[in-house]
């Protein structure tokens, strides 16, 4: 078995971030481990970050810049609340099908979102529960079950 390599950002990049998670950081200090625990990887074109199950947090450089450090640190905690609500294990127990993970993930994003939101956090066009029809401050298995159903 071969050891997986990820790159590490380029000097300006890795700034960027750093600067980015430290602000995160300060906003939410208890996700503070979290922040610093996901590893970069550059996906260009990816158009957004995202994370995997494996605490890989997938970062388009182009669009953190675009956002700027404060939106791309409220997008970093976005994306620890996905890992430390432990979405991933999650759609496994609501039974989550492959045709519906992007139905799970817009869910989770508007629970995350409707928190981040509330608390002032400057997120680049949320997905908010009220877009979906749905009631603010839910929890994701429900929303779920609502729009599955």
């Amino acid at each position: 078995m071969t050891a997986t390599r990820v790159r590490p950002p380029a000097p300006a990049d890795a700034r960027f971030l750093a600067a980015a998670r430290l602000r995160a950081a300060r906003q939410q200090p208890y996700l503070a481990s979290a922040l610093f625990a996901m590893v970069p990887v550059d996906s260009p074109g990816h158009g957004t970050f995202s994370v995997d199950g494996y605490w890989r947090l997938y970062v388009d450089m182009d669009q953190a810049r675009a956002w700027g450090v404060e939106a791309s640190a409220a997008v970093l905690l976005h994306e620890a609340h996905h890992l430390v609500r432990d979405h991933h294990a999650r759609a496994a127990q609501v039974q989550v099908a492959p045709h519906e993970r992007e139905l799970w993930n817009l869910v989770a994003d508007a629970a995350i979102n409707d928190d981040l939101v509330a608390e002032g956090q400057p997120l680049p066009g949320p997905v908010l529960p009220h877009h979906l029809d749905l009631p603010a401050r839910g929890v994701e298995e429900h929303y779920f079950a609502v729009l599955r159903s």
